[in-house]
């Protein structure tokens, strides 16, 4: 791993690897759950005492829950000013708000602990087009859902319409939390 300033941090071990398989049958996807979900709560990556904060083009979820059935969020970006995601092939900020779903559920003791990931074992994309062009199609917003039985993170067109999918996500939780986030809000 090689700093912005050409400093290698890292330099004894692999950061990234990857298989991309292009084609084939997509798989089936449940459609997106009905209703609402839960109790409303704060997204923690938003919170100023944030290990992770998030701000800017990368605070783009919004109506956040969490319920005994998972967690979701409404993906509805401002990409006014942010030409770069308009030529992108891939939905960078919609992988980045579905990864950081689980996250807004609290824990046993109500406090919200943000988490980086350590793995994904998945990621299908069932919709063409990067962010900029996922936000014009859809301009009500994407539904972005956490089931907690499976594990998987799906993003849904207000329809029910599945775009991506995140399967075999394993998280690791930044302790202790801010004191700011150690309570759901």
């Amino acid at each position: 791993m090689t700093a912005a300033d050409g400093r290698v941090l890292r330099g004894d071990r692999e950061h990234f690897s990857a298989v991309v398989v292009l084609g084939g049958p997509a798989p089936r996807v449940p459609p997106a759950p009905p209703g609402h979900l839960g109790t409303p709560v704060a997204d923690p990556y938003y919170d100023p005492a944030s290990p992770v904060r998030l701000t800017g083009v990368f605070a783009a979820t919004h109506d956040h829950s969490s319920g005994p059935g998972g967690t979701r969020a409404r993906w509805l970006p401002e990409l006014t000013g942010h030409r770069v995601f308009e030529c992108g092939l891939l939905p960078a900020l919609l992988l980045d708000g579905l990864a950081r779903t689980p996250t807004l559920a609290p824990g046993p003791d109500g406090a919200q602990r943000v988490a980086v990931p350590r793995r994904i074992a998945g990621i299908d994309l069932h919709a063409e087009g990067g962010d900029a062009r996922l936000a014009a199609d859809h301009p009500q917003g994407i539904l972005l859902t956490h089931d907690r039985r499976t594990g998987d993170c799906t993003a849904h067109t207000p329809s029910g319409r599945p775009i991506a999918r995140i399967t075999g996500l394993e998280l690791t939780r930044l302790l202790p939390p801010p004191p700011a986030l150690t309570r759901a809000r």
